[in-house]
């Protein structure tokens, strides 16, 4: 994969302010797809690089894969570069979306965080699995210790903060 130099990026007001695709909301098959799709279209047409605004609390792990595959493939056979600018809230199917795009050419804005969805049956360091609450907890807290989620801020996974 070519992965531009700083010279080659497009300025940080262009990273901010005029993205060419954007994706706020949540991520579902049957609007973000197509209408992903579409701006994919328009932006091979135009021979520019793509430029992607995410903001988005997850939704359809299917459509993101989706999305995340057709971003690897313009990357791989257009010889263009794409560059995704995380704002605010990349939750769940948002990272897989994020994850699609070169470290070098992944940005986040200071206020960005990452959720990060793992199966209650991994492992921490500790070689012990996670304790997890009752079934029967009904509390926001309780689901998502069961569902092991984890919100992140983390500057190791991007290029870094645009703001």
């Amino acid at each position: 994969m070519n992965i531009p130099a700083d010279a080659e990026r497009p300025s940080r007001l262009k990273l901010l302010f005029e993205p060419n695709i954007s994706l706020n909301g949540l991520i579902a098959e049957e609007s973000t797809l197509p209408f992903f799709l579409e701006r994919l279209a328009a932006v091979r047409s135009s021979g520019e690089d793509i430029i992607l605004e995410l903001n988005t609390a997850g939704g359809d792990a299917d459509a993101a894969c989706r999305i995340a595959l057709e971003i690897r493939l313009f990357i791989r056979h257009s010889g263009r570069q794409a560059y995704c600018v995380g704002k605010t809230v990349i939750y769940s199917a948002g990272v897989s979306i994020f994850a699609a795009f070169p470290k070098s050419c992944r940005f986040l804005t200071e206020d960005a965080v990452l959720l990060v969805l793992s199966t209650a049956e991994e492992k921490p360091a500790t070689g012990r699995r996670n304790s997890l609450p009752p079934r029967g907890s009904g509390t926001a807290a309780g689901r998502g210790a069961r569902l092991g989620m984890r919100a992140l801020r983390i500057a190791g996974v991007c290029q870094g903060a645009l703001a």
